[in-house]
């Protein structure tokens, strides 16, 4: 039987869309596999960061994740040195690819 992280990649190798949602950063958790500028990831080490005083609850505040590469294609949209040191952060406008699992 295949774990989690076997799916994601395969999904991903495959382009498999119909298996991947799209969700804002709140949504995200620890665990999760993403695609960011075109690279597999998954999520670990979360943080929820205060709202600044003039925020709206819809920006809300930022959540920051620690990523683990998973795949670097060589189509993907940046160097490989962020990618193996990237944090995936947004507020609930930020949108990724998560798989479904």
């Amino acid at each position: 039987m295949q774990d989690n992280k076997s799916k994601a990649v395969i999904s991903y190798e495959l382009n498999r869309i119909h298996q991947w949602e799209c969700v804002n950063t709140h949504e995200l958790k620890e665990g999760d596999f993403v695609i960011s500028h075109g690279v597999l990831f998954q999520l670990h080490s979360r943080k929820d960061w205060g709202m600044a005083p003039d925020d709206t609850e819809y920006r809300g505040s930022c959540v920051t994740f620690k990523t683990d590469l998973i795949v670097f294609p060589a189509t993907a949209s940046m160097p490989k040195h962020w990618a193996e040191d990237w944090t995936v952060q947004g507020n609930k406008l930020a949108s990724w690819l998560r798989f479904k699992g």
